[in-house]
């Protein structure tokens, strides 16, 4: 996070860290996994597909959305 230098995105994502703990803490062995969802996530932002990595976004807070 620290590498994209994009303030806005690391207060984004620390706003959210807790999420994210609380999220894998209570991940069980689903396909979509924290884990894959969350590479999934990275190579989304790697290739600046933003479509695909809200979609994903969308998928890991899914469980805590109801």
């Amino acid at each position: 996070m620290v590498a994209t230098h994009n303030p806005l995105y690391l207060q984004l994502y620390s706003s959210m860290i807790e999420v994210f703990a609380v999220h894998m803490r209570d991940e069980d062995a689903e396909v979509g996994g924290a884990h894959e969802l969350h590479h999934d996530l990275v190579e989304a932002i790697a290739q600046g597909e933003a479509d695909r990595a809200v979609a994903v976004v969308s998928e890991i807070f899914r469980p805590h959305t109801g």
